[in-house]
């Protein structure tokens, strides 16, 4: 075989006026053209399935591990009114209706947590699940407005696992 077998690629179309089919040589440049399109629509497919392939608790699990594995400090860090939302969702989606009594006065961060979780009522876990993934994406959202979130995951301030995490939730470049 030679070269041209090599960079040469056959199209099988239809002829309109006879209804037949013929197989036709591209050039060079159409098939580079055709197989990055090929490429470019193949890893579209497989992001759209991996992203309905996992289940709401595998999307909420990541995102757990995500606010879980976020600095204290920093570009990406949470806001004490995001901990708090972050918390009673996260009460909410595996525990349920809060169960536990109110806290006394002067215990002010149980009371906070108490009550952020105790506003949540009778919301079904998985709605929780779906607020609580949701949250995240809408703060990393906003934080990347004013910084490249990808160029900081990959910074030694951030945690290996993070990239394949964010890309579980749906957040991607």
């Amino acid at each position: 075989m030679g070269r041209s077998a090599a960079t040469s690629i056959w199209r099988c179309s239809d002829a309109a006026s006879s209804g037949s089919r013929q197989m036709e040589k591209l050039p060079a440049a159409s098939m580079e053209r055709t197989m990055t399109s090929m490429k470019s629509q193949l890893f579209k497919v497989f992001k759209a399935r991996t992203r309905t392939a996992m289940s709401l608790d595998e999307r909420f699990q990541s995102a757990v591990e995500i606010v879980q594995k976020l600095p204290k400090e920093g570009p990406v860090a949470t806001s004490n009114d995001e901990k708090l939302t972050f918390y009673s969702l996260y009460k909410q989606a595996t525990i349920g209706k809060i169960n536990i009594p109110q806290p006394a006065f002067y215990r002010i961060t149980e009371r906070f947590k108490w009550d952020a979780w105790n506003s949540l009522g009778d919301m079904p876990s998985d709605e929780a699940k779906e607020k609580y993934v949701s949250t995240l994406l809408d703060m990393l959202e906003k934080v990347s407005q004013n910084m490249d979130v990808f160029e900081w995951l990959n910074t030694d301030n951030a945690d290996p696992d993070l990239p394949a995490r964010f890309t579980m939730i749906g957040f991607e470049k």
